[in-house]
């Protein structure tokens, strides 16, 4: 369980789940831990480990699973890494959505909404049981968020009011190693599930720089993404990038740069007149977006 804040109880709590269409009860099976070990905990990350066995409705072993919890000072997000090997007699049913191994996601109110992103945006679940999301799940509970990402498994199942099946193993599936990442009020969502979807490149360096602190980019205006950069000349300094508006009305949108901006030209979809100026001052561009509009700039920073 996931505690946070004054409230009293936990706010989520997750377990894997065998969905037995045999069985009346839906929440009959149990998580029986064999070993729990600290494998890492000092001030940077804390790593746990859980190995066991997951016991279907009748007592019989369903499969033998391994769960690595692990959780970086500072960050919002627990990454889970399962690994399952399920019971050479395990017989799954023909319907994958009523016979599965899954992640059970519970949260404490039976009032949460869920939402889905889709074409930049949150889009709020309807009331069918079935969820198609490879990007992830927000439960929104008002006064706390909680993401789901299962790295791109889109299949999740509606369990009453409370609870969220992911599912991990249907009939015929020969992966055994999944992991979930769970972040718990973070800000800007949509943002922080396009990062799980595509996280930033990491690249080696031989020395730190002589400054601490380092930007390239900066955008102010709320609800715009700024995604695809691309290197198009390193002399002089020429960046492409994709910019994107997240809400439904219109936008007035100021992009800074590290240097003064020499010249900035936004693609048309025209062939005839293919790029068009776009108005800069010292390091700062100013751009009108429509809702949901999406913007390929080009800019060229002085030296």
């Amino acid at each position: 369980g996931v505690y946070s804040g004054q409230g009293r109880g936990n706010r989520f709590s997750s377990r894997l789940h065998f969905a037995d269409p045999s069985t009346a009860a839906d929440d009959a099976e149990q998580m029986i831990a064999q070993s729990v070990e600290v494998i890492r905990g000092d001030d940077a990350v804390g790593i746990i480990q859980a190995t066991g066995r997951l016991v279907g409705a009748q007592g019989k072993t369903v499969a033998t699973f391994k769960n690595t919890y692990q959780l970086h000072r500072g960050s919002r997000w627990l990454d889970v890494i399962t690994q399952l090997q399920p019971d050479p007699q395990l017989d799954l049913g023909d319907d994958p959505w009523q016979s599965y191994i899954a992640w059970r996601s519970a949260v404490s109110t039976d009032t949460s909404s869920t939402q889905a992103p889709l074409r930049d945006m949150l889009h709020r679940v309807g009331s069918g049981k079935r969820i198609d999301s490879p990007g992830g799940l927000l439960i929104d509970e008002v006064d706390k968020q909680t993401l789901i990402f299962t790295d791109g498994r889109p299949a999740h199942r509606k369990v009453g009011d409370r609870f969220i099946d992911s599912l991990l193993v249907v009939r015929g599936e020969q992966q055994q190693a999944f992991s979930m990442s769970l972040g718990f009020d973070v800000k800007s969502p949509l943002q922080a599930l396009r990062a799980a979807i595509a996280p930033p490149p990491q690249i080696p360096i031989a020395e730190m720089p002589k400054t601490s602190v380092g930007w390239l980019i900066n955008c102010s205006t709320p609800d715009i993404v700024v995604t695809d950069l691309k290197l198009q000349s390193d002399s002089p300094l020429s960046l492409s990038m994709l910019v994107i508006a997240g809400r439904s009305d219109s936008r007035k949108v100021k992009l800074r740069f590290c240097r003064d901006v020499v010249s900035a030209e936004r693609e048309t979809g025209n062939p005839h007149m293919p790029r068009q100026a776009v108005t800069h001052e010292g390091d700062r561009i100013d751009l009108s977006l429509a809702g949901h509009e999406a913007v390929r700039l080009h800019v060229t920073l002085g030296g």
